[in-house]
């Protein structure tokens, strides 16, 4: 088990400080950099790292990386540097909480693929969700909106996302400068599409830059999500993702910095827009893995 305890934790290049619960179940303290988007960012991702173990009920699910060893973190206040093997590997060994789910979560289409219950969210009913699914659940989570005015009760579509991004009524703006974590990159092509958030960021110094992203993908074996997967130097591990996503993924690992190919789009949450903050949720199984001590460090800005 990996609970937080007194014991210290060898961390991606920082040190992990034990998170406080603040009023409302959000999460106190607040993360080493003073930048309110990076603030936010980190807290993004701490909510899709939350969203897996909620699932898994197990601390290490959110470590479990494609693509080789998860990129030491220069932004956020990370996890250890760790990887327990595949998701299906964490489902197979023993639990730190358990599961809601039967058998080990898997990625379809098919179904309700995330559904709000009041103040609760289930992010795979019935054991299962796909990519759209996944980022819906993380920003109900968090109440971040994908329109003014409007909570996110229903998973949305890549295509939902894409048009809105156009459209110009949208809750997160396009992004065309230096990535942050908590960044979306979506892609649709109108018959098939995929929507990941950026994760975890290192520059590894002029001309490089080495990240990773939290999904939901099919992978070899169905299961829920590669849910880290290491872009580095051109090259990605195990993310089923379109040429077209794939040449903007590789374009950014050289640089930082946002890169839109056909059809994809990188956007960012802004808070500041009138109507975009909604009232965040819980998800099922929340109260025993927020424990977890390898989640990360939140802000007290946003969740």
């Amino acid at each position: 088990m990996r609970f937080v305890s007194l014991i210290l934790f060898t961390i991606f290049l920082s040190n992990l400080h034990a998170e406080t619960i603040a009023p409302g179940g959000g999460y106190g303290g607040m993360s080493s950099n003073s930048d309110p988007a990076v603030n936010q960012g980190c807290d993004i991702a701490y909510g899709a790292r939350l969203l897996l173990a909620s699932i898994y009920g197990d601390c290490d699910a959110p470590a479990a990386a494609k693509g080789g060893g998860v990129p030491a973190d220069s932004m956020c206040q990370s996890m250890p540097k760790e990887n327990p093997g595949s998701l299906a590997q964490v489902w197979a060994g023993p639990k730190d909480c358990p599961s809601p789910y039967k058998s080990k979560p898997k990625y379809s289409q098919a179904g309700a693929r995330m559904k709000v219950d009041g103040n609760q969210i289930d992010p795979a009913p019935g054991g299962s969700t796909d990519c759209s699914g996944f980022f819906s659940g993380v920003a109900a989570r968090l109440g971040m909106r994908l329109e003014p005015g409007k909570d996110i009760t229903a998973p949305t579509t890549t295509a939902q996302l894409i048009q809105l991004l156009k459209s110009g009524n949208s809750c997160w703006d396009l992004v065309n400068d230096g990535l942050l974590p908590g960044d979306m990159v979506v892609w649709n092509d109108g018959t098939k599409g995929h929507v990941y958030l950026i994760d975890r960021i290192s520059s590894g110094g002029p001309g490089s830059c080495e990240f990773s992203i939290i999904e939901s993908s099919g992978g070899s074996d169905a299961q829920y999500g590669g849910p880290r997967v290491v872009v580095k130097g051109g090259e990605r591990g195990g993310s089923v993702v379109s040429d077209a996503m794939g040449t903007a993924m590789n374009r950014m690992s050289k640089s930082c910095v946002a890169k839109d190919g056909k059809d994809v789009k990188t956007a960012r949450f802004n808070p500041n827009k009138p109507g975009c903050k909604g009232t965040p949720k819980k998800f099922k199984n929340e109260e025993c893995v927020r424990k977890c001590d390898n989640l990360g460090k939140t802000s007290s800005l946003f969740i």
